[in-house]
């Protein structure tokens, strides 16, 4: 029986989901000092976990809801790529969260009695000082990292923010093309996109010293499959 392409690249995303498992498995323990391959693994372990919740929905057949989760891999798998080309950017990762914290949670925190501000200056500075005691000649800058910028730092190009990101970024929000269906002939793009950020994942593992040893040819699957959905399209 000839597999469509559908069944075929969710079998692969799950065998590269099996093996981020072991991966992630492999590697507790190991440079748990390294703030970067924290990060690393950190991600990976995000990305993991939006994937486990994909699958299981898209096993059920719950396309629409399974949509939901893709974006957010993609961006752990941005961070990755952004921060693995320009180390520099994880102190500006942690600087936007604080700034982004700070927006909603301060005013509840200082109606609680808290010192919001001597808590979170602290909590940075310390993170600072980590960083700079293990990349002691890294240029950091107190700047907010935008998802575009961090996008180009990770692709050295816009190109995919604008058509993955933005694409999946209708998903998580109530767009009328959305639910309207208009978007639905996108489907068969969802397995490899995120697929695409499980290998990333796997990557990122590696890179932290974690075992993968299948990685070459699951990076070889993925891209005979992009090659076969390009082709398709071509034809269709």
């Amino acid at each position: 029986m000839v597999k469509d392409i559908e069944t075929i690249s969710l079998e692969l995303l799950c065998d590269m989901r099996g093996q981020l498992d072991d991966a992630l498995i492999s590697v507790k323990g190991k440079n748990a000092s390294s703030i970067l391959h924290r990060f690393l693994v950190g991600m990976a372990i995000y990305i993991n976990q939006a994937a486990e919740g994909y699958i299981l929905l898209r096993k059920a057949s719950r396309i629409d809801v399974s949509k939901l989760l893709i974006r957010p891999a993609i961006e752990a798998m941005i961070l990755i790529l952004a921060v693995t080309k320009d180390p520099p950017l994880l102190y500006r990762i942690a600087y936007t969260e604080v700034s982004e914290h700070r927006k909603w949670a301060r005013l509840p925190s200082i109606k609680a009695g808290k010192d919001y501000d001597a808590e979170e200056i602290k909590k940075l500075s310390n993170f600072k000082q980590e960083y700079t005691d293990e990349f002691p000649n890294h240029k950091l800058k107190e700047k907010d990292l935008s998802p575009y910028e961090a996008a180009r730092a990770a692709f050295g190009t816009e190109d995919y923010y604008n058509r993955y990101y933005r694409l999946y970024c209708n998903f998580i929000h109530p767009k009328l093309a959305v639910v309207a269906g208009r978007l639905n002939h996108f489907d068969t793009e969802d397995n490899p996109t995120i697929a695409t950020c499980v290998l990333c994942g796997l990557e990122a593992i590696a890179s932290a010293g974690g075992e993968v040893p299948n990685l070459d040819s699951l990076r070889t699957r993925l891209f005979s499959l992009d090659e076969s959905a390009s082709a398709k399209n071509q034809s269709s």
